[in-house]
């Protein structure tokens, strides 16, 4: 019996008939910060990990309330702060795509903004965390992956014909004080770190200059 602060399970997902595992079997043990930064690279799913109960508690590690994608940023915060991690081979969990779900259903200003929203959580809590220069290429990466997806979202509303209606509400405003709260966060972590070219591809690297730099 292993004494664990995290356990990972495969995941069945109907849409593709395959299960898979999103944490690396090798990675069963102690977490190392090289380890941490594989794990936010792909956060996976909630819901094929047991957490150990003393420490969501004593780092207060919860979801964010009446919002979506919140799960992203908790995983996050958790990789974090674990100290160690066991992987299971046994199926626990089988995924079924909802079509009616939040995320697919809403697009443009909506998941601009969730997306936003989820970037600024991690970074509020990640950076918290004491040993944060050990993952931060990690934490990095996920930032710049989710930040590149929200502008690609905002290039496709200013192309949108309601463009001109949208600029002169106040939701217009609110969306680019968002944008520059997104641009802080890339200019304050990110500094052209090399070691983030492999997570981003051409069309992600594209579009955080054209808005940010």
């Amino acid at each position: 019996k292993e004494d664990l602060d995290l356990v990972d399970s495969p995941i069945f997902q109907e849409s593709t008939g395959e299960a898979f595992l999103t944490t690396p079997y090798e990675f069963h043990g102690r977490v190392t910060g090289e380890m941490r930064s594989k794990l936010l690279s792909n956060v996976g799913f909630p819901v094929t990990k047991l957490y150990r109960a003393s420490l969501l508690k004593e780092n207060s590690i919860r979801f964010r309330e009446r919002t979506v994608t919140e799960d992203e940023d908790f995983l996050a915060e958790v990789y974090g702060r674990i100290r160690s991690i066991g992987v299971l081979t046994t199926l626990m969990y089988k995924y079924q795509d909802n079509e009616g779900s939040s995320t697919k259903k809403d697009t443009g200003l909506i998941n601009f903004d969730i997306l936003a929203d989820c970037v600024l959580a991690a970074y509020r809590k990640l950076t918290k965390i004491p040993d944060y220069a050990s993952f931060q290429e990690g934490a990095e990466s996920f930032y710049c992956n989710r930040i590149a997806l929200a502008l690609i979202l905002y290039q496709a509303m200013e192309e949108a014909e309601e463009h001109n209606s949208l600029c002169a509400s106040a939701i217009w405003d609110q969306l680019q004080q968002k944008k520059a709260l997104l641009k802080e966060v890339y200019r304050q972590t990110v500094r052209e770190n090399p070691a983030l070219n492999p997570y981003l591809s051409v069309e992600q690297k594209q579009i955080i200059r054209k808005y940010l730099m």
